[in-house]
């Protein structure tokens, strides 16, 4: 019997982080004390966790034609993730999170979606052609929802656990939520 896959559906960001000694409130600005740039993105993330615990995984996303998005590609095959699914767009830049993250490790984050709004159904169809009993779908709303709501139907037509990261918090289909068959509060 052959061990089941992970199919990961979601989002592919570039992460600056800036430290600051507290959040800023509304119309202040402070001085950062520290900056990271680090590969993100809640689908990329979940994938690259699965493939290092040993899983073989898929992802389905879209990056930019750009610099962040050819080395994050790179980045995540060479850890032994599947990026045949990851589609490059040549209109919007690979998305990006701005993260302000404080001294006591309290955190604000801006996403800008970026190729990641750009991720469809078609792919998504094409990801999930081979899914079998078995495999689990990991996703999240950071892609757009009619996406997501399709990987749902389709992996419950094929015998596919879900596991659903409702997050962003943004409104679905009430059986989207009943199609996950975990799901994870941020």
């Amino acid at each position: 019997m052959t061990a089941g896959r992970v199919l990961v559906l979601g989002s592919v960001n570039v992460d600056l982080v800036l430290r600051v000694s507290r959040l800023p409130m509304a119309g202040e600005t402070l001085a950062a004390t520290g900056l990271t740039r680090r590969p993100g993105g809640k689908g990329a993330n979940q994938a690259l966790a699965a493939a290092r615990a040993g899983a073989t995984t898929r992802l389905i996303g879209c990056v930019g034609a750009d610099a962040d998005g050819q080395a994050y590609l790179e980045a995540l095959t060479a850890r032994g993730v599947d990026t045949a699914g990851v589609r490059v767009s040549r209109e919007q830049p690979t998305g990006m999170a701005v993260v302000t993250v404080d001294d006591a490790g309290a955190n604000t984050i801006v996403v800008l979606p970026g190729a990641n709004a750009e991720v469809d159904v078609e792919q998504v169809r094409a990801g999930l052609a081979d899914a079998r009993p078995g495999d689990m779908l990991l996703t999240c709303l950071e892609v757009p929802v009619p996406v997501v709501a399709e990987a749902v139907r389709l992996a419950g037509t094929r015998g596919v656990g879900v596991v659903l990261n409702p997050s962003p918090m943004v409104v679905v289909p009430r059986w989207v939520w009943a199609g996950g068959s975990v799901v994870v509060v941020n």
